[in-house]
């Protein structure tokens, strides 16, 4: 999902007004801004945190097989 699927996605919801739609819209872009930036100084940590997670949300989703 990209910037403008998620700003179509965020339009569509009830009850959000314009100034609420911006505040969502500029914190996502921090988020991203903050995230890349992370990535690029601590590559081979990002990794290890990605496959962390991978490890884990297979732990959770292949449950018990006998």
């Amino acid at each position: 999902m990209d910037h403008k699927d998620l700003k179509n996605t965020l339009q569509e919801l009830p009850g959000l007004n314009r100034d609420q739609l911006q505040d969502i819209e500029e914190r996502l872009s921090e988020i991203k801004d903050r995230t890349t930036e992370f990535v690029q100084k601590h590559p081979l940590t990002s990794i290890a945190i990605a496959a962390g997670i991978g490890f884990i949300i297979g732990k959770l989703f292949s449950g018990r097989r006998s």
